[in-house]
């Protein structure tokens, strides 16, 4: 359906269109107009809004297009000059697309997060940030915002956080940091897949930071594209630094934890009897 131009993008526009034009129902042509979007399903973010359309329509209901000017303690008034005299104001202004934390994040050299992203945010996978060691978060920029449900692929994400953890305690990893080469070209790849989805379209949308036109903070592709890419750490998109300086540190006193804590069994494997994975603690 996020394909532009694909068979279910337009019988999804056809529907959708019809469904708007069936609530809102016969003449208010105006509304039909201001309303009804232009571009693909999708470009903004769908809902059904139940009873939203048909309550637009009700005869106790003043619609006002004009822009806000002002607010007074009687109302609110217009941009034309009429005041709207009103007893509450319900505020829907969204919400901030915050791209760096609200508290100060410092990396390598004491670089400043929020002064690193500036107005383009630089996130790997939407997991991690370069210049930024051990730093990892969980739907971040350029994850699955919009194909479908997030939580199956926040899961993901905090297994892939799991996976990373587990090597720093396993092989004496002190800072884990992703490389800046593979974000650039992941973005390449991301802009390059979106001039054919529908998110693209000419509409203002928070997937874009509200500006028609704006550069697209969301995955190239579904939900289960997503997931099937972080399922996996790609670990030459790392750096790693040790304690103690010598990767080979782990290996410490040149035993593993079954001749030390394990049953009194034979732990020679120099013949298996089936081709069977071969594993000990």
């Amino acid at each position: 359906m996020f394909v532009t131009g694909s068979e279910t993008s337009k019988y999804a526009e056809k529907m959708m269109r019809e469904e708007m034009n069936r609530r809102i129902g016969p003449g208010n042509e105006e509304l039909k107009e201001r309303l009804i979007p232009k571009w693909a399903p999708g470009c903004r973010r769908i809902t059904p809004g139940d009873g939203y359309l048909e309550a637009l329509v009700k005869p106790n209901v003043t619609r006002v297009h004009n822009e806000i000017a002002k607010i007074l303690p009687e109302g609110l008034v217009d941009d034309s000059g009429k005041l709207h005299k009103v007893d509450i104001i319900v505020c829907a202004t969204g919400f901030n697309l915050a791209f760096a934390p609200p508290f100060k994040v410092t990396g390598v050299n004491g670089v400043d997060m929020a002064e690193e992203f500036g107005s383009a945010p630089n996130v790997y996978l939407a997991l991690t940030v370069p210049k930024f060691p051990n730093y990892f978060v969980h739907n971040g920029v350029r994850g699955n915002w919009a194909s479908g449900t997030s939580l199956p692929s926040n899961e993901v994400q905090v297994e892939y956080i799991l996976q990373c953890i587990k090597r720093m305690q396993e092989e004496n990893i002190r800072a884990l940091e992703v490389k800046e080469e593979p974000v650039r070209q992941l973005y390449e790849h991301i802009d390059e897949w979106h001039k054919c989805s529908v998110w693209n379209d000419d509409c203002k949308s928070w997937y874009k930071n509200n500006i028609v036109g704006g550069k697209l903070w969301i995955w190239g592709g579904s939900a289960l594209h997503y997931m099937k890419t972080i399922k996996t750490v790609r670990w030459e998109h790392y750096d790693f630094r040790y304690h103690g300086g010598n990767m080979w540190s782990f290996l410490r006193n040149g035993r593993v934890r079954a001749e030390v804590k394990g049953p009194k069994i034979r732990l020679a494997p120099y013949v298996r009897n089936s081709d069977t994975p071969w594993d000990i603690e």
